[in-house]
């Protein structure tokens, strides 16, 4: 009994160890990627949840990959494919006036493959990750 007690609290700490070691690889990923982009994080996601990319766009996903278009990203290229999505905190947006303005990364495995700025406020938005560089 006390063999098996050790063997589990052994096997959770191995578990939680990875899975901090794998989230903190992702994060410091995420980040210089999105600082390509001339966006600064807080480098913990606020939210991250799996996603699948459609294999076939709606219209909805087509406007969305436009996005990706505008920022020199494709999701057609991983159509069907398993993804997680982050979400952090941006710190350097300009037009800030009190909102919360988040980045989300798309990553297939622990590739960054896209993403958007957005503000879920009601009067809120949807931008390309270039949008800092290219205004």
């Amino acid at each position: 009994m006390k063999k098996m007690f050790f063997f589990m609290i052994c096997t959770i700490a191995i578990i939680t160890f990875l899975f901090v070691s794998f989230s903190s690889d992702i994060n410091t990923i995420n980040e210089k990627f999105l600082s390509g982009f001339g966006i600064k994080i807080n480098p913990s996601p606020v939210s991250f949840e799996e996603i699948k990319i459609p294999e076939k766009f709606n219209s909805a996903y087509l406007n969305y990959n436009f996005l990706q278009i505008q920022s020199g990203l494709d999701l057609l290229d991983f159509s069907g494919r398993s993804a997680m999505r982050y979400t952090y905190k941006i710190l350097n947006f300009p037009q800030n006036d009190g909102k919360a303005v988040y980045a989300n990364v798309i990553c297939v495995g622990s590739k960054p493959v896209g993403g958007d700025i957005c503000c879920p406020s009601i009067d809120g938005f949807l931008l390309p990750l270039n949008y800092l560089i290219s205004n």
